[in-house]
């Protein structure tokens, strides 16, 4: 796969990630468990695949990447489990995180989208 078709991927993955958020009129989930589940599992390969792949060609990225991936997935699930009230510091460093992971995530598609094809 050349890292081209990985930040293609990656789009996608985004992509997905979003449709896969929508809620209706009630908050109750508007699409299928499986599109979130297989959301999930696209995004966390993706992660995999790009921080593994940023390692070669830029290591503080990949780093930062995969250590911003890996805290989002553990703040979600602390979200979900610890069910913080509105303006907590829970939720407030939540939201630096999924910030400062936003723009990483686009960031790491453009270095892959720029860099050469390493095997």
């Amino acid at each position: 796969m050349t890292n081209r078709t990985l930040s293609i991927i990656g789009i996608g993955s985004y992509l997905l990630s979003v449709y896969a958020t929508t809620t209706n009129a009630e908050g109750k989930p508007g699409v299928s468990d499986f599109i979130i589940l297989s959301s999930s599992i696209v995004n966390i390969l993706f992660s995999i695949i790009a921080t593994i792949r940023l390692l070669k060609t830029n290591k503080i990225v990949a780093v930062l990447f995969g250590s911003t991936s890996f805290l989002l997935i553990l703040f979600e699930y602390g979200k979900i489990v610890l069910s913080p009230v509105n303006g907590s510091t829970f939720i407030l460093a939540f939201n630096s995180i999924m910030l400062i992971s936003f723009f990483l995530y686009f960031y790491a598609l453009f270095i892959l989208w720029r860099s050469p094809n390493l095997n």
